[in-house]
């Protein structure tokens, strides 16, 4: 069991109603999500959160805690190669032969649009979510420092959640350096 201290940049209108256990957080529906639908987390860096905030005119941050192994965790299931990771891969293989469109844009590191692995995620999902809350994994912007490399210099690690039930320790993030709260 690993737990992870997770952040969610968001409106006022959804997070504080989430909070007083009125209401679920709403799932990101953009094209651009690379992790396809769901609740988008920062795990470990409340300033990710509090940059997407600002360039996003967000006007909250919620942090709390998330249980790891809950989610296909991308990060440790690589690396022992287990259940998980192999049932991932294969379905997203199985599904990825089936998206063969050319009306499906491609993904554009430059232009931060990821929309082809989200819509393979999207179809995913359905056979996924009933054993797991979401998905875990590194996520990297900018180009590699070498041509070809894998050192990127803005790294992360993000989740998507599926099932906000699984939060745990709800409260409102307030940080020293995000003035929107």
């Amino acid at each position: 069991m690993s737990l992870v201290r997770a952040y969610h940049a968001g409106y006022a209108s959804e997070i504080s109603p989430f909070l007083e256990g009125s209401a679920g957080l709403a799932e990101s529906q953009s094209q651009r999500n690379w992790l396809g639908r769901g609740v988008y987390f920062w795990e470990s860096d409340h300033r990710r959160a509090e940059k997407w905030a600002a360039r996003n005119d967000k006007e909250m941050i919620l942090e709390c805690t998330l249980e790891t192994a809950l989610l296909i965790d991308l990060l440790i299931d690589l690396l022992i190669d287990d259940d998980k990771s192999q049932l991932f891969f294969k379905l997203a293989k199985d599904k990825a032969l089936a998206m063969q469109s050319p009306t499906l844009q491609p993904n554009n590191r430059a232009t931060e649009y990821f929309g082809l692995d989200g819509a393979l995620i999207n179809r995913m999902r359905p056979e996924l979510e009933s054993r797991f809350a979401g998905i875990r994994i590194a996520f990297c912007l900018d180009e590699p420092i070498l041509p070809d490399g894998h050192l990127f210099p803005c790294q992360q690690i993000q989740i998507c959640l599926w099932n906000c039930q699984e939060i745990r320790e709800p409260r409102k993030y307030i940080g020293s350096s995000f003035f929107g709260l």
